[in-house]
């Protein structure tokens, strides 16, 4: 691919636009290697050398490909606009598993834009698509059953998501589907599987997935099977352990230019990471993940982000509370922060100013305060009264 590639970028614009058919099989080949910004290039440059009446089918399928690229990089409004090109181009050419898979596309990413309340008509609009297909037919078929199972996951279907991708798959290996996306939807189903109570399934299909990335190596692949492996530890609560797979999910998804999935698993992230590092740096994460969300105009992210927080909220508010019977819980708190955290943390909740403070500790202002922020963010609040609150059953030291 790396060769061919170098072979047609050599090529001037009027020698490769009489051959858009290599042009859409290099961006193809390059989409399912991960490869994104060269696959847009390539599939760009060939869906504006493919403009006769002949050419219908192959800009069809380059139209495809771009609206899968822009739904990844979160240009949602491009890919619905692009999918509906395609479907149309695909009509007037005869080619019913181009339209099944546009309209999936289509179905997927007005989800992600719209919303949950969406789901259920995006389901319903996937669902009508790939009922005209034979299950099992092809790539493009298994494709749209994947796209169809990932909206009914997100509706919170899990169990017609994995009956979804068990029939359109061929079983639970899922050997009809493309091998380059094996391993995220081996971990699709191990998150459906956990979604609908049933961990030793989400185990085994797990264990799938992790051989299917291994055999593979694409960084976004594993990212989505580190992510569905963080699920199952955090259920199994192992908090740290789940956190370490979050953030290296993240990370593999913010370098590969995926800003929506990025968001999407920090917002999974949040829990594990108000466990581990306090709910006020749980709160940051989603902050983040929300203000990315919003640029990309991702409202089903948003949803998330702020169900998520209000879920944290209330775990949280009688974890702060004086009762006795939160000890254990404000003490885990008081961990989190800093020994000059806690030293600042506990004046202040005593009612010292912080002027009094910087006195007493030898510090400016400004340092007071910035260590006072943090400590509010780490737990959580946001005045010296719910400080106190917070703090008053530990005795620091």
């Amino acid at each position: 691919m790396t060769r061919c590639a170098a072979l047609v970028d050599a090529l001037p614009d009027g020698v490769a636009g009489h051959t858009p058919d290599v042009l859409a099989l290099l961006g193809c080949a390059e989409l399912y290697l991960e490869r994104f910004p060269d696959a847009r290039r390539h599939l760009q440059r060939g869906l504006d050398a493919a403009t006769g009446g002949a050419q219908k089918h192959i800009r069809a399928h380059q139209l495809l490909g771009l609206t899968m690229i822009d739904q990844w990089a979160g240009r949602l409004d491009g890919a619905e606009r692009r999918a509906v090109e395609a479907e149309e181009l695909a009509r007037a050419v005869g080619a019913p598993d181009v339209v099944t898979l546009a309209t999936a596309m289509r179905a997927m990413t007005l989800v992600w834009a719209r919303g949950r309340r969406y789901a259920g008509e995006a389901v319903a609009l996937a669902a009508r698509a790939v009922d005209v297909v034979a299950l099992g037919r092809g790539w493009w078929a298994t494709s749209a059953i994947s796209l169809l199972a990932h909206a009914q996951l997100l509706g919170g279907d899990a169990t017609g998501c994995l009956r979804t991708l068990r029939d359109g798959g061929g079983g639970d290996g899922l050997p009809q589907v493309q091998p380059a996306f094996r391993p995220s939807l081996l971990a699709l189903m191990a998150t459906a599987a956990l979604a609908g109570g049933n961990a030793g399934d989400a185990e085994r299909l797990l264990a799938d997935a992790e051989a299917e990335a291994g055999r593979l190596g694409l960084p976004l692949q594993w990212a989505c099977v580190h992510r569905a492996g963080a699920q199952l530890r955090s259920a199994r609560g192992e908090h740290a352990g789940a956190l370490e797979l979050f953030e290296r999910a993240a990370e593999a998804f913010r370098g590969g230019g995926l800003p929506v999935q990025h968001a999407w698993t920090l917002i999974a992230a949040a829990p594990a990471t108000a466990v581990v590092r306090g709910p006020g740096a749980a709160l940051d994460v989603l902050a983040r993940a929300e203000s990315m969300a919003r640029s990309c105009g991702a409202a089903l992210a948003v949803e998330e982000a702020e169900r998520v927080r209000a879920r944290l909220s209330a775990d949280t508010r009688p974890a702060l509370s004086a009762h006795p019977s939160a000890g254990p819980r404000v003490a885990d708190l008081w961990s989190a922060l800093s020994e000059r955290e806690r030293e600042v943390a506990d004046l202040a909740a005593a009612g010292l100013r912080s002027r009094q403070i910087a006195e007493r500790l030898f510090l400016s202002h400004r340092t007071v305060d910035s260590h006072l922020g943090s400590a509010y963010r780490k737990l959580g609040v946001s005045s010296r009264t719910a400080l106190a609150r917070a703090l008053g059953p530990v005795v620091p030291g």
